[in-house]
């Protein structure tokens, strides 16, 4: 299991995504993320959930979705 929080702007709101997720699930979360700041579209994991002991260190704030998602699809 992995859960990303995702957050745009300077407020720090965001929204929690389950990964590995759908492509319609992370369309969900954009639009969140739009409504949230649609003007600044830096979208950074401000934190992380893992059954995976220690992995939250090796996530950083910049890491691609898409790969963190391919990532989880055996978790």
């Amino acid at each position: 299991m992995l859960k990303v929080y995702l957050t745009r702007g300077s407020q720090g709101q965001g929204v929690w995504l389950d990964l590995p997720t759908s492509p319609a699930e992370m369309g969900e979360a954009y639009a969140v993320l739009d409504s949230i700041d649609s003007v600044n579209l830096d979208t950074r994991i401000s934190a992380t959930i893992s059954s995976v002991p220690n992995l939250k260190r090796y996530i950083q704030e910049h890491d691609s979705l898409k790969q963190l998602d391919r990532a989880a699809s055996p978790l």
